[in-house]
């Protein structure tokens, strides 16, 4: 479901509560064991329908909505935009009966606690909610008033600052599409698969970043507008776009460090767009600064460098050069690092095997049973120390 096509749907839906439950919390498990919400982007898209659309009547079905939005959280980490558009949604309505559904909301996860606004809790009014958290009998009302008393609301938030928030906010999800950033209505064209939209306002953007003129010393504005591009146009389906502003993006390093990061992330580009010479050619480029860049095999960096040359290693038609070159020059980095990743060892197995070199395709699979068993063995002993806590 996209967000025109809950907007199409949304009277019917005000209408007939028994179509809500196509939009609650309805988990499975991916691959990686992962619990996911197979209802998260038709959830979504209605809030987005909603929030161009908001009306006086609509509190109780983004009541539901919030509810399953919680849901979701507490099965994972992460602050998703649904949760932050639709909070705003209900505290549009300033109902101290809220205060309990924003409060779980924002103790959903690690990242909710952190990230999601405080603001939606006392959005009935920051004396008013005050009041109305001592008055209840609702025993999650000490605990509200015991997170936010002092540190919050006399510090940070007061009626000033709660109007102000609502200004802010009111700008960052606007009533209209025509208001939106272009940045989000890329990342919500990519979310529901409208990639053919999403890589017309890409190509957009950067066009219109070739003709932009940055200041001089603000370099990083220009490095985060690329990468932003570069990532967007990946999403997108746009591999040739993303090349190109990668391309600029290499131009400005002045580090050995970003020179390795941001080559490995134009070799990968072309990887991926089924050039693995053009590949291979830009991730040799990263072997004179790897050797003045002291720290890349204790770090992610080497590690992604390493990921892209066996992934071009395993790409390549056995008949290629590339696949024998790539593979070795990823196995010489291994053995020169420490905290390699259980993915990387069955990447080098898989090479490995690909290229028949049975010495090292015995090491790759003891390396990577080894690591399975520490793993395991990890998890093992936090789910006995669980075990033991809980009963304690």
């Amino acid at each position: 479901m996209t967000p025109k096509e809950a907007e199409l749907l949304l009277p019917d839906i005000r209408k007939d509560e028994s179509l809500w439950n196509q939009f609650s919390f309805s988990p499975f498990k991916d691959e990686d064991g992962s619990i996911l919400d197979k209802n998260s982007n038709a959830r979504y898209a209605l809030i987005i329908a909603l929030q161009y659309n908001w009306s006086t009547s609509d509190e109780k079905l983004l009541r539901f909505i919030i509810q399953n939005e919680v849901k979701m959280h507490q099965k994972d980490t992460g602050l998703l935009q649904s949760l932050h558009i639709s909070t705003y949604l209900l505290a549009k309505y300033k109902n101290l009966e809220n205060v309990f559904l924003f409060f779980e909301a924002k103790e959903a996860n690690f990242d909710t606690y952190c990230g999601l606004d405080v603001e939606n809790v006392f959005s009935a009014g920051v004396q008013k909610t005050i009041e109305y958290l001592k008055r209840s009998n609702n025993p999650v009302s000490i605990r509200i008033l015991e997170r936010v008393d002092g540190s919050i609301v006399d510090n940070y938030l007061d009626e000033e600052r709660l109007r102000a928030w609502f200004e802010e906010v009111s700008r960052a999800y606007p009533d209209t599409v025509e208001k939106e950033r272009r940045i989000t209505l890329i990342d919500r064209a990519i979310t529901f698969k409208e990639f053919k939209a999403g890589r017309i306002l890409v190509r957009e953007w950067f066009n219109e970043h070739l003709n932009q003129v940055y200041e001089k010393g603000n370099e990083y504005a220009q490095k985060r507008d690329l990468a932003n591009i570069v990532g967007r146009a990946k999403a997108s389906g746009d591999l040739s776009l993303a090349i190109d502003a990668q391309k600029i993006a290499l131009k400005l390093c002045d580090s050995p460090f970003d020179r390795i990061s941001e080559t490995q992330e134009l070799a990968e580009l072309y990887r991926l767009s089924g050039s693995p010479l053009k590949a291979w050619t830009e991730l040799k480029k990263c072997q004179p600064d790897l050797e003045i860049y002291k720290g890349w095999n204790t770090s992610g960096l080497g590690r992604f460098v390493i990921t892209t040359a066996l992934q071009l290693s395993l790409d390549c038609d056995k008949s290629s050069k590339i696949k024998q070159e790539s593979f070795y020059w990823a196995n010489k980095l291994i053995s020169q690092s420490r905290f390699i990743t259980l993915v990387i060892f069955e990447l080098a197995f898989e090479a490995a095997s690909a290229i028949n070199d049975l010495e090292l395709q015995s090491q790759y699979e003891i390396l990577r049973a080894n690591e399975k068993r520490r793993i395991e063995a990890m998890f093992a002993s936090l789910k006995r120390r669980n075990d033991s806590d809980d009963n304690s």
